[in-house]
């Protein structure tokens, strides 16, 4: 029969550098489409909705739901992308463990 070890040792360990800058990376790229999705939403705010071609409530609902979906599309693109300066400015302070999740960098 085999033994099965559980212990304290594993479920403290640290998280990996590689999988933590994968998180970093998605929560930078999800912000960037949160963004964008509000942008793109206040932009479409400003435009005046004609009577004759206004679709009511389901266009409405419609257009919310492609303004997600077109700012998950265009988030991380190109090299100027926010997921890719909110990414470069963040995954230094990425370390071997909880202390350095507040680190400041002190270079000033």
């Amino acid at each position: 029969m085999h033994r099965l070890k559980i212990g304290i040792r594993n479920t403290l360990r640290p998280p990996d550098l590689e999988q933590q800058k994968k998180k970093l990376r998605k929560a930078c790229k999800d912000f960037e489409a949160v963004f964008t999705y509000q942008m793109l939403k206040s932009m479409r705010n400003t435009v005046q909705k004609c009577d004759l071609f206004h679709g009511g409530q389901g266009e409405e609902v419609y257009q919310s739901l492609l303004d997600m979906e077109l700012s998950k599309k265009m988030a991380d693109l190109g090299p100027g992308s926010l997921t890719r300066l909110l990414y470069d400015q963040f995954k230094d302070r990425l370390g071997p463990g909880p202390e350095s999740v507040g680190r400041i960098d002190k270079k000033k």
